[in-house]
């Protein structure tokens, strides 16, 4: 099974680069410096930030169907940061380590499964495996530990329906 990750669309995120914490605030973002990596995942690179970077945290509406799953959380943005783009079947290295909660929705934007994995092998058997599924459409992938979204997948030859997440 072919499959294709998608990362957010920086051109949302745009006009808050470079704004004053002051500014950001006013928008109901707020900034953190990284102390830990893994614990800043940027949602728009798919990458992991170096120590001392400045990171943006806002609420983002990730699930914004008319669907009981309807749903926002909050994300890390890296100030300046473009789209990540990646190969069809390539998994992006900040998952490499990283436990993983697998959700799959439906075309309705239900959940019809979820699976929790670590590691790039695992994760690649579980995306392979539901995408197998004919009921699940797509799926989002979260941290386990704060439920924060992280990414979504999507069948490869679905990959043009979805625009950014």
């Amino acid at each position: 099974m072919s499959f294709q990750f998608h990362a957010l669309d920086h051109q949302q995120f745009v006009p808050f680069y470079g704004l004053s914490d002051q500014e950001l605030a006013k928008h109901g973002i707020f900034t953190d410096i990284v102390e830990r990596p893994a614990g800043f995942p940027c949602r728009v690179s798919l990458t992991l930030p170096e120590p001392g970077e400045r990171v943006l945290l806002l609420n983002y509406a990730h699930l914004d169907v008319d669907s009981p799953y309807r749903s926002s959380h909050a994300i890390y943005i890296r100030e300046g940061q473009r789209t990540g783009q990646f190969n069809v079947g390539q998994i992006p290295e900040m998952f490499n380590l990283k436990r993983v909660a697998v959700r799959g929705l439906s075309k309705h934007h239900h959940i019809k499964a979820g699976e929790m994995v670590q590691g790039e092998q695992e994760l690649r058997l579980c995306i392979e495996r539901l995408l197998n599924n004919p009921d699940i459409a797509y799926l989002h992938l979260h941290s386990p530990t704060h439920g924060c979204f992280l990414a979504t997948v999507s069948r490869a030859a679905a990959a043009n329906e979805l625009s950014g997440g």
